[in-house]
């Protein structure tokens, strides 16, 4: 491959190497927001970022909503320019080399997959962190739990002068705090690789890029080598009440990939933009009638037991009566929205083990529920 000549600025040293790693992923033609000179480069799986590369070197991280696709933000290191047809309040400058503040558990596994931790100041929701390695950072003050009302402290979060802040959509962080926010939309993704490979967008966001690539190189792999290929007739349903209404993921959700990969059948359509859907009583009885099993995921202390279940509403007891069986996946003990987001291949392999008629599977993340009715 003949080589271009190329003349390397401040901002963009570390770009060049990134640059052509992220070559192999693909130009799409289809992306708005292209001229001439810069050009768009697709992950592998997610919809919900994807690099601008401008004609000397110049990088962008462009986040979108997965589904939808519309510009959520622009992320741009140092003073790199802004991209043609960008719009100037999306964009957030980050400074990679200051390090970066977390508002999630999920952030922190993705931060750690692709930088061990060496680039996390700290965080809040620390009391749902499983992580020893972080925990253990709190612990000793080698990074700071900075878990305030509503979100964050502005007291502990601004002396630690971070590089940027990750964020979810809903986590207001006034601007006048004048720290960079980048909005993570990782659970918006369609399929469980999509949610891991956000790992990469935060290798680009702590310079370590090539880490990033082989980390999600060998995630895909060990997913890809869970995927049943020889599925069942063995059709399913999930999901919980809250606040008397009974939610369940849609068919277009990573949830449903799972099922699918696991060798079973998603019972439940809609749900097109990854947004739960609302299922009322009585077809969720006509489900619970034709289902092989129902997931139930929940958060509790204990294992949770069919009495747990009919407590929280007594119409799951109807429910309960006519499905076949049913799983549980307690947060509590499965750290579902942790260490399960860059690991999804372990959720394949629990549902498949389950599939195949085993109580429970190799990484315990499921289980059959002990009672029936």
């Amino acid at each position: 491959m003949a080589r271009a000549s190329i003349q390397i600025k401040p901002w963009n040293a570390v770009a060049i190497v990134s640059c052509l790693v992220m070559i192999g992923c693909g130009f799409d033609a289809r992306q708005p927001n292209q001229t001439d000179e810069w050009r768009w480069v697709s992950p592998n799986v997610a919809q919900g970022f994807g690099w601008l590369l401008g004609p000397e070197g110049e990088e962008a991280l462009v986040l979108r909503h997965p589904q939808t696709g519309e510009l959520a933000q622009t992320i741009l290191k140092g003073d790199a320019p802004i991209p043609p047809g960008h719009e100037k309040d999306k964009v957030v400058r980050i400074d990679a080399s200051r390090g970066v503040v977390t508002t999630s558990t999920t952030h922190v596994h993705l931060l750690k997959a692709v930088s061990g931790l060496e680039h996390w100041l700290g965080g809040n929701s620390i009391q749902y962190v499983r992580d020893s390695v972080a925990l253990s950072m709190i612990a000793d003050g080698e990074a700071i739990d900075v878990s305030g009302d509503p979100v964050i402290n502005a007291e502990l979060l601004l002396p630690l002068n971070p590089g940027w802040v990750s964020s979810m959509p809903h986590q207001d962080i006034p601007a006048h705090w004048q720290v960079p926010v980048v909005t993570i939309l990782e659970y918006l993704e369609p399929h469980p690789l999509g949610r891991a490979e956000w790992t990469r967008a935060f290798a680009w966001m702590t310079n370590s890029m090539a880490l990033g690539d082989s980390t999600f190189d060998a995630l895909r792999a060990s997913y890809e080598a869970a995927i049943c290929h020889e599925p069942r007739h063995f059709p399913m349903f999930t999901g919980s009440v809250a606040d008397g209404v009974w939610h369940a993921p849609g068919k277009h959700s990573f949830v449903a990939q799972w099922i699918e990969d696991a060798g079973a059948q998603y019972m439940l359509e809609g749900g097109k933009e990854g947004a739960n859907i609302e299922v009322g009583l009585e077809r969720l009885l006509a489900l619970a009638d034709s289902a092989k099993a129902w997931v139930v995921v929940t958060y509790h202390p204990d294992d949770y037991t069919l009495a747990d279940l009919i407590k929280e509403d007594p119409r799951h007891e109807q429910i309960a009566s006519i499905t076949e069986a049913i799983w549980v996946c307690n947060t509590a003990k499965a750290d579902y929205f942790g260490e399960l987001v860059v690991h999804p291949d372990w959720m394949v392999e629990d549902m498949r083990a389950l599939v195949e008629g085993a109580r429970t599977g190799p990484h315990g993340l499921i289980k059959r529920m002990t009672e029936t009715p």
